[in-house]
């Protein structure tokens, strides 16, 4: 694993890289806006996930309870996401 690492390092990785810059754009939103309200929300969110972690030793119920608080303060709008198609979750 040692040697694999270090052909990578060395030798996969060492060319110099060309990227299509146009096409990243196009793909990216680098017009995204953040209002206040979001990034309040976004700090608030981080602590609480912050001191439920602490609180009851569970990383995965701390980042969940951030992730509910986004969706319901309204800062992840579930109807204006991006998908091709038709989006269905679960059968729904």
């Amino acid at each position: 694993m040692f040697i694999g690492l270090l052909i990578a390092v060395f030798f996969s990785y060492r060319g110099g890289r060309d990227y299509d810059m146009t096409r990243i754009e196009r793909t990216e939103r680098v017009d995204a806006q953040y209002s206040p309200k979001t990034l309040i929300m976004a700090l608030i969110a981080i602590a609480v996930a912050f001191v439920v972690q602490l609180w009851l030793g569970s990383m995965i119920l701390g980042a969940l309870a951030g992730f509910v608080l986004f969706n319901i303060s309204g800062v992840v709008k579930w109807r204006h996401r991006r998908c091709p198609g038709r989006c269905r979750l679960a059968g729904v």
